[in-house]
């Protein structure tokens, strides 16, 4: 009996069962890799083979990779060319009825990295750090930029001889020394005199000096009367008796710290420095001589960690006095 036309080829349903029988059952494996086998040349008994498809009628099929590792192709007599492509996501088959197999690899899905925040260059901070400082100088120093007002002080009726500086009430003030017998205390914020001239001496005061005494500030005044004066700033009184002993016009004054307690150093134009007690009033220990002339000036200081004088003569010199020792050097 002869063969219908339709009987020549293989149909559909029997494409896909030679492709489904050429796919053998999942065995596990180390790594998936792209596998591909190729039927034998020989044309298959049976049926001939159908004509080559054009590109277009390739079919492709896409299965999702599972756990297990993609199958081997096994070869099947008779059953047409395949192609298996596996991916790290995709495997794909390519069923072709002739040709020579080709792999079409499918790229694995890319991941994106995550954008992360863009960090500022650390050497920016130093530079910032330094502008803020910059500018709060410029602040501060601004707020302090006043300008000082000079002025003249007046008030004393004789030549002014000597003046020292103290705080009272927390504001700077100065004290000066007149011919006019006088002291006088001066706001140095608003150029004005505080309070009423302090008096008691009896001949021109020639100079004067500032320290604390029990807390409070004092002035102690040298004059041409032979005497020093100590005097309470606030009160503007004098504190005790005269300090006496010199022979000759007070010409200068200085104080310091001797064994903690404050002390007075006095030059003369008897030639000599003689060392006065603020709280007793009194001299301590023996004139300090050397000079051959009127002693002008004194300053005192620490050397070593020891209280010293530096006084100043018209005999042309100055000399070095160690008050602890009360020796000349």
């Amino acid at each position: 009996m002869a063969k219908k036309p339709e009987d020549r080829y293989p149909s559909a349903g029997d494409l896909a069962t030679a492709a489904r029988s050429a796919i053998t059952p999942v065995h596990p494996a180390a790594a998936p890799a792209p596998i591909t086998t190729t039927s034998p040349t020989a044309p298959p008994a049976g049926p001939p083979a159908l004509p080559a498809l054009p590109e277009a009628a390739t079919s492709t099929s896409r299965v999702p990779k599972t756990a297990a590792s993609a199958p081997p192709v096994a070869e099947t007599a008779g059953a047409p060319d395949v192609k298996v492509a596996v991916s790290a996501a995709v495997v794909e088959t390519v069923v072709r009825p002739s040709g020579e197999p080709t792999v079409v690899p499918t790229p694995p899905p890319t991941r994106t990295k995550p954008v992360s925040r863009r960090q500022r260059p650390l050497w920016l901070i130093p530079i910032a750090a330094t502008v803020v400082v910059a500018l709060l100088a410029a602040v501060i120093v601004g707020k302090r930029a006043v300008p000082i007002q000079e002025g003249v002080l007046t008030g004393h009726t004789d030549w002014v001889s000597g003046v020292a500086t103290s705080t009272l009430d927390g504001q700077p003030i100065a004290i000066s020394a007149g011919g006019d017998k006088t002291l006088r205390i001066w706001d140095l914020h608003t150029h004005q005199q505080i309070g009423t001239p302090l008096t008691g001496h009896t001949s021109d005061v020639d100079a004067v000096a500032t320290s604390s005494l029990d807390g409070q500030p004092i002035a102690i005044s040298a004059s041409f009367d032979d005497t020093l004066r100590i005097w309470d700033l606030h009160t503007h009184q004098q504190i005790g008796t005269p300090l006496t002993g010199h022979t000759g016009y007070v010409m200068s004054v200085a104080t310091a710290s001797l064994d903690g307690q404050p002390i007075a150093i006095s030059g003369s134009d008897d030639n000599t420095l003689r060392i006065w007690d603020l709280h007793t009033h009194q001299q301590l220990g023996a004139p300090l001589t050397g000079h051959t002339s009127s002693v002008w000036g004194v300053a005192t200081t620490v050397l070593d960690g020891q209280p010293i004088a530096i006084s100043t003569s018209g005999d042309k010199t100055l000399r070095i006095r160690d008050l602890a020792k009360r020796d000349r050097r």
